[in-house]
């Protein structure tokens, strides 16, 4: 099933400066003998990745990160409190982008936005799966 992932050092030479995640090693951040991820350890990550971006939105700072569209869809409904939500997908066409802004508590926020699931903010989203950057024959 697909495979490792890059290398931590392959990050690093593709994207200087850029802060990356611990635990990519020399053999990428998935081990295809493991086989297909299941979705209880889908939700898990994706758990753990929301976590760090309430984090990190403390800090006045674009964070982009590139994923799957399944997790992006898994980590959007996280974001939201809608897990386990197996009756809800976020459809994520192959390089679309999706934009959600994050405030901390000190920040002020309009009335529209969502209150973030650890309660550390609020957030909002701007947009999903935009792929205008791509000709119509491209979207997969």
């Amino acid at each position: 099933v697909g495979y490792g992932g890059m290398t931590d050092v392959q990050v690093q030479q593709d994207f200087p400066g850029y802060i990356i995640p611990s635990g990519l090693g020399e053999g990428g951040w998935w081990n295809p003998a493991r086989g297909k991820e299941e979705p209880h350890e889908g939700y898990g990550r994706a758990i753990g990745v929301a976590k760090v971006l309430q984090e990190w939105a403390s800090v006045e700072q674009r964070i982009g990160i590139v994923v799957h569209g399944d997790f992006m869809s898994i980590l959007i409904k996280v974001l939201g409190q809608q897990i386990p939500g197996y009756n809800i997908d976020y459809v994520h066409d192959n390089t679309s982008i999706t934009r959600i802004d994050f405030q901390s508590k000190r920040s002020e926020m309009s009335q529209d936005s969502m209150t973030s699931p650890q309660g550390g903010g609020r957030m909002r989203i701007r947009y999903i799966n935009r792929v205008h950057h791509l000709a119509d024959e491209l979207i997969s």
